[in-house]
């Protein structure tokens, strides 16, 4: 009959090696996947930089093209005023000028109406510059 029986046997774990196996076949991939990860990463912020430092210039031109556009109306509006200005005091004169000839012509007329009154009152009938138009 055949025996039934156990035996023990020692086993101890030996984990020499195990570390450098794992290093070897985990931390290296790792590291280079990082690395790669990092060199992305990197290289995406560089082109973001690139592209809102290109825009940023775009801009400034188009700000400093917007201020010499608004500079040059500001001295086409200044050139207007003055412009209103001078024609303001032309109009002026010009008024002053019709009331002084108004006023004269009426001291012109009273004058001639006041020689006409005087020569009906004299009874007297006398040409005179007035009375010989037609």
């Amino acid at each position: 009959m055949s025996g039934v029986g156990f035996a023990s046997l020692p086993i101890s774990v030996d984990l020499r090696g195990i570390q450098k196996n794992i290093r070897s076949q985990v931390q290296a991939p790792m590291e280079a996947a990082t690395k790669k990860a990092g060199q992305g990463i990197a290289q995406g912020f560089k082109s973001g930089v690139d592209v809102a430092g290109a825009e940023v210039k775009r801009l400034e031109a188009l700000e400093k093209k917007a201020t010499e556009t608004v500079v040059a109306q500001q001295k086409k509006i200044a050139d207007a005023k003055a412009d209103v200005a001078v024609k303001v005091k032309q109009v002026e004169a010009a008024e002053k000028s019709l009331e002084a000839a108004r006023a004269g012509g009426d001291a012109k007329v009273r004058a001639a109406e006041e020689s006409l009154a005087k020569l009906r009152a004299s009874g007297r009938p006398r040409l005179s510059s007035w009375s010989r138009r037609s």
